[in-house]
C-alpha cells in the first residue's frame, strides 16, 4: 500500500502533467515518483469556442416548469407561462417558426409518507423549448427577456453557436 508520501508525490506529478499539458506542453514516457512508469501524452487541438456574439445564429433550449397540486393546474399554468415566453421571444424579433416545444413531461411530485411509502403531493410539467436566434448579437437580451417573462419559472438550459441558414429556412417544424 502507498505511504501518504508516495501518494501526495503522485498526485503533485498528476497536477504538473497536467497544468503543463493545458499550457501546451507534452508528457514523455519515464518514471515517476514511486517508480511507476508514465504513458506518453500529447495535447490535442481544440479550437476555441467561439462566443454567442460572434455567432450569426444561436441555438438555445429554454425549459419552463409548473409545479402544482393537480396535473391539470401545472400544465395550465405551464401553457399560460411558455406563452409568455414565445410572445417575448417574437416581440424581440424571434420568428414564430422558430421556437417550439422540443420535449414535454408531467411527473409527479412524491413525498415520504411516514410508513416508508411515499405520496404523491402534486404534478411537475416541464417543457423544453428549441429557439433559433437570428441575430447571434442580441442572443443574450432576448433570452433574458424571455426568461423574465416567465416570472421565475424558465431558465436557459443551453446556448450554442450554428452555422447560418442563409435561406432563413429555421430548419424547425411542427407548431409551438
Amino acid at each position: 500500500m502507498p505511504t501518504a508520501t508516495a501518494f501526495a508525490a503522485r498526485s503533485l506529478a498528476t497536477a504538473v502533467l497536467a497544468v503543463g499539458l493545458q499550457a501546451g506542453g507534452t508528457a514523455s514516457a519515464g518514471a515517476a515518483p514511486g517508480g511507476e512508469r508514465t504513458v506518453p501524452a500529447t495535447e490535442v487541438a481544440r479550437p476555441a469556442p467561439a462566443p454567442a456574439s460572434a455567432c450569426k445564429t444561436v441555438l438555445a433550449m429554454i425549459m419552463v416548469e409548473s409545479v402544482k397540486r393537480t396535473s391539470s393546474e401545472a400544465m395550465n399554468h405551464n401553457t399560460a407561462t411558455t406563452r409568455r415566453v414565445l410572445e417575448a421571444l417574437e416581440a424581440n424579433g424571434v420568428a414564430p417558426r422558430d421556437a417550439g416545444t422540443l420535449r414535454l413531461s408531467v411527473t409527479p411530485v412524491l413525498e415520504p409518507d411516514g410508513s416508508g411509502g411515499s405520496v404523491v403531493t402534486g404534478y411537475r410539467v416541464r417543457r423544453t423549448l428549441a429557439v433559433t436566434i437570428r441575430a447571434g448579437d442580441r442572443a443574450t437580451a432576448i433570452l433574458d427577456k424571455a426568461v423574465a417573462a416567465a416570472d421565475g419559472a424558465a431558465r436557459v438550459t443551453s446556448v450554442s453557436c450554428a452555422p447560418s441558414d442563409p435561406a432563413g429556412g429555421g430548419g424547425r417544424t411542427g407548431g409551438r
